[in-house]
């Protein structure tokens, strides 16, 4: 979108001012609409003729897988027996997730989408901030509570594919679902806007990841039969992400839908008092976010998500968590790396968690699955590998954001890359090593999940070479024509999953010679590539 003027900023600003107190808060919006540039009138036509586009050509295609979920007649695929039994914990897990990136949003964006100019110019007036900000946040909550709406639709639908057979009341469960789907979306944006400021969820984010520990925990106990299934109903009546999966899963509809619609309106009504207390700076900061995201920034240089948030992101420091400095100045990165990791307990956390479920899959039995399913099962477990090993590297990507810190490191270039990789190894091999004692206590010896546990050293060098990608070459983004279309869009594609597609490469034949030199060939490959990142910042 493209952003006015100074001229016009400033124009529409000195009529703000002068008519800000005697004006009524309709007139400024009507200035404000007047004084729009005609180029910005284009882009939200364009916008809204993208938007109409889209809607129509994904209604057809939802609205026959729905419609074949309701009339097939197929059986099921052939599951674990106790698939259905640790079904509801599963859904309890996906809602809180989504819960939670939802409120992560609203903190690094803000809860209302306000433009830059808006913001300076608007929100200064002595007009009720309420008022002004309530459009914005209807426009928030109705695109939530959309998105939510089709999310539950289409769950429905894939459990009747997948694990549950179709109820008789289908197309009224369906009726049910997008609205409770809708609900969940209300009461998401409603929360976002309570908890913007952030502080609160640095303090509840030790819970989440605990309530995740713990679901994790029972589904394993329910699994084994060592506890009855029946233990999971507390489970569901804990909040609106137990909520919402009774009933997508056709237990207690009405009193589910009823708990959502109050607990929706009585937060909505919360985040409309909310408004006046916004921080400006909060909004800005937000907004400059959003505008460098829908910029495409992120698509060129890898670094500038996590740069772009490192103020916020950065964790405080505490004495309890220092370590002595080693005495051989070679293992100064290493040890800087470590004190990194003990000071962000959120990323050990997601990567514990992340183990677990990259272990399981490899334990999985996938024989009767579709091909589909077989396929997206055997390719989560090293996308999860992937992902954890790589959130505890963030001591490589500051170094490849900002090479000229390394300078005077006792290190060569690719060197000093591969050693950023040493602590997150060490430091990941300690859950993945717990989560292969506790599978194989529980479920006996499994050559899956030892061959998932041997593709750790493969994960840490296929997560140096994608952060130390550098910045995407530009003719990427043009391209060039093929018979199937222009290949901008795949260049740009593979170029942001080379690690991963590289770690894919070797850890799916399951052959050890295999994987051996494949850890070989992505240790190369990281140090080809920090070298070349890292030389940039010599002296």
């Amino acid at each position: 979108m493209r952003r006015p003027t100074g001229s016009w900023t400033s124009a529409v600003g000195r009529r703000m001012v002068e008519a800000g107190s005697a004006a009524p808060l309709r007139e400024v919006r009507d200035l404000v609409r007047r004084a729009r540039p005609a180029g910005s009138r284009g882009d939200l036509l364009y916008r809204v003729y993208s938007a109409v586009l889209a809607a129509l050509l994904a209604v057809t295609p939802v609205a026959a897988a729905v419609q074949n979920a309701l009339r097939s007649s197929a059986p099921l695929p052939a599951l674990p027996a106790q698939t259905p039994d640790v079904l509801p914990l599963a859904l309890v897990a996906v809602v809180l997730i989504a819960l939670w990136a939802v409120l992560q949003d609203a903190v690094l964006r803000g809860p209302v989408r306000v433009s830059v100019p808006f913001i300076d110019w608007v929100l200064p007036l002595p007009l009720s901030r309420e008022a002004v900000l309530r459009p914005f946040l209807l426009r928030a909550t109705g695109f939530s509570a959309a998105l939510w709406a089709v999310g539950c639709l289409l769950l429905p639908p894939l459990l009747w594919r997948t694990v549950l057979a179709a109820p008789d009341g289908a197309g009224l469960l369906l009726v049910q679902a997008g609205a409770a789907g809708a609900l969940l979306g209300v009461f998401a944006s409603g929360a976002g806007t309570l908890l913007a400021d952030g502080r609160i969820l640095d303090r509840i984010r030790p819970l989440f990841y605990l309530s995740l520990l713990l679901l994790a925990g029972l589904a394993g106990l329910v699994w084994t039969g060592r506890v009855p299934d029946g233990s999971v109903e507390p489970v569901l009546w804990s909040g609106p992400w137990g909520w919402a999966s009774l009933l997508l899963l056709d237990r207690h509809r009405l009193p589910a839908l009823a708990l959502l619609a109050f607990l929706a309106l009585a937060t909505a009504a919360a985040a409309r008092g909310r408004l006046p207390s916004l921080d400006p700076r909060g909004l800005r900061s937000g907004a400059q976010l959003a505008s460098g995201v829908r910029g495409g920034l992120w698509l060129t240089d890898a670094g500038w998500f996590r740069a772009s948030l490192g103020d916020a992101r950065k964790a405080g420091f505490s004495a309890r968590r220092a370590l002595p400095p080693p005495r051989d100045p070679r293992l100064l990165v290493p040890w800087r790396d470590m004190l990194g990791i003990l000071r962000d307990g959120p990323a050990f956390v997601r990567a514990c968690l992340l183990l677990g479920p990259s272990l399981l899959c490899a334990r999985a039995e996938t024989e009767g699955l579709p091909l589909s399913l077989r396929t997206l099962i055997t390719a989560a477990g090293p996308f999860c590998m992937y992902l954890a090993v790589g959130g505890l590297m963030e001591g490589a990507r500051s170094c490849a954001a900002v090479p000229g810190r390394t300078r005077y490191l006792l290190h060569s270039p690719g060197g000093l890359a591969l050693a950023h990789g040493l602590a997150p190894l060490l430091v990941a091999a300690v859950p993945t090593l717990a989560w292969t004692g506790v599978l194989t206590l529980l479920g006996g010896p499994d050559p899956g999940v030892f061959w998932a546990a041997a593709c750790l050293p493969a994960s840490a060098a296929a997560a140096l070479a994608g952060i130390y990608r550098g910045v995407m070459p530009l003719q990427f983004l043009s391209g060039f024509d093929t018979p199937f279309g222009n290949s901008a869009l795949l260049q740009t594609a593979l170029w942001h999953a080379s690690g991963f597609l590289g770690l894919l490469a070797v850890a799916w034949p399951g052959n050890v010679p295999w994987l051996l030199a494949g850890t070989a060939a992505l240790v190369w490959w990281a140090r080809r590539r920090g070298g070349r990142v890292m030389g940039a910042g010599g002296p």
